[in-house]
């Protein structure tokens, strides 16, 4: 019985993830232009992006159990250093993925960002197996959190999301990161 909610879990996540990536195509030609970047946080040390006009973004205090999650049994474990790392979607069947691996490429080259940042393609996550049903709930919350494209912040696990990638999004990238930097 444990392996078979551990696995229907797991279809859960893989499916929502999916289904996530193919239904941006559908929400950039359908969403309204967004007049204000918003915030949806109440957390200290937040800080105040400029230039984020229509681009619905969020800076928020990972979970605990998340946070524990992803540190000691998540494939993220090892960039839990003292640098902030970013999480991007680089799967071929989400058609904003090649907008957001032009806008990284360059910086994870450039020594201004890799002082800073640790960078993390990442593709298909495939099945994963999980010792219990928190460690898949933690997984799957943090997925819905990060979604296609986040940065995370180890020292204060804090995590900056947009919700919803596209081209305008990612050309936005280079001046998100610069702005994160002291974050």
């Amino acid at each position: 019985m444990r392996y078979f909610i551990a696995t229907l879990i797991i279809l859960l996540v893989i499916g929502i993830g999916v289904s996530s990536c193919n239904s941006k195509k559908a929400q950039q030609t359908q969403k309204p232009e967004i007049e204000t970047s918003h915030v949806a946080s109440t957390d200290h040390n937040i800080p105040t992006l400029t230039g984020m006009d229509g681009i619905d973004y969020v800076i928020k205090t990972i979970p605990y159990n998340t946070v524990t999650y992803l540190k000691t049994k998540s494939e993220f474990k090892k960039l839990y250093t003292d640098k902030k790392f970013i999480i991007y979607y680089v799967g071929a069947d989400c058609p904003f993925a090649q907008a957001l691996i032009k806008a990284i490429d360059p910086l994870s080259a450039d020594s201004l960002y890799t002082e800073k940042y640790n960078f993390y393609p990442q593709g298909a996550s495939g099945i994963k197996r999980f010792d219990s049903i928190e460690e898949a709930q933690a997984d799957a919350d943090f997925s819905n959190i990060c979604q296609e494209f986040c940065v995370v912040n180890p020292s204060s696990d804090q995590i900056f999301s947009i919700n919803g990638i596209g081209y305008k999004e990612a050309e936005k990238i280079p001046d998100i990161l610069k702005q994160l930097l002291d974050w």
